[in-house]
């Protein structure tokens, strides 16, 4: 038997079409498969249970796929806080063996091109991090250091609302490297024009929205006294004076 299944070659990042294409199986339908005329060695079973046993797994299938996916919904405290120190990207969560996990996965074609030395895979449990984190928050806003940390938080007002700026800034830009490089590829014919141009609808948008917060934000700056006046009451902890 031949034809059950067929080489597809698909991009590996539609957002960077640099980085070429890899090869993947799909299968074909049953109708297209290609059967030898001939015997070729002493069949296991005849050719009428071959389909019955095919029909059988089909209709399981189907009931199977029927039934209502039982989704469970996970916790994680860190979760869109954490970014990889290596590619600056946010990392994601995964529930693993009943606990909580940040994963950052790299491939290592991207790693290639864009030059970053990043595993395939980092890795981290949250409790590992979150016990730490945690003391580190209770001597910051611990008594004796109030001061210094209403100073510090601030001064990071502005650092953080120029920083946004920036990075929104850097979306514009990254949205008109990809809209050159989207129309180039339905000039030179190397993509499906359909595919192309909704990438580019959705990357004017992406873009749209960038440019909007930039004309519009404005970012509010809170006085030390308001952020002393807003802070929750906290006891004493290790290492401070009453």
């Amino acid at each position: 038997m031949w034809n059950k299944q067929r080489k597809q070659e698909v991009l590996l990042n539609v957002e960077d079409v640099a980085l070429g294409y890899q090869t993947q199986m799909k299968w074909n339908g049953s109708d297209t498969w290609v059967w030898s005329k001939e015997t070729v060695h002493p069949p296991l079973i005849d050719i009428a249970r071959f389909w019955r046993a095919q029909e059988l797994m089909s209709t399981r299938a189907a009931r199977t796929g029927m039934k209502e996916r039982q989704s469970r919904h996970h916790d994680y405290q860190l979760q869109g806080l954490v970014t990889c120190g290596l590619c600056r990207r946010r990392i994601g969560t995964q529930w693993s063996h009943d606990e909580a996990y940040y994963r950052c996965r790299f491939a290592l074609q991207y790693a290639l091109a864009n030059k970053v030395d990043h595993p395939r895979n980092v890795l981290f449990r949250e409790r590992d991090v979150v016990p730490k984190l945690d003391e580190w928050i209770s001597l910051q806003f611990a008594p004796c250091r109030k001061a210094a940390t209403i100073n510090q938080m601030y001064e990071a007002q502005t650092v953080c609302a120029g920083a946004a700026d920036a990075a929104t800034a850097a979306i514009v830009r990254d949205c008109d490297g990809k809209l050159t490089r989207y129309r180039a590829l339905i000039d030179s014919g190397a993509a499906d024009s359909e595919t192309v141009a909704q990438w580019i609808a959705e990357t004017e948008a992406r873009r749209a929205t960038a440019a909007a917060q930039l004309r519009t934000r404005k970012p509010r700056v809170l006085s030390r006294e308001r952020i002393g006046r807003a802070r929750g009451r906290g006891g004493r902890r290790r290492g401070c004076a009453p």
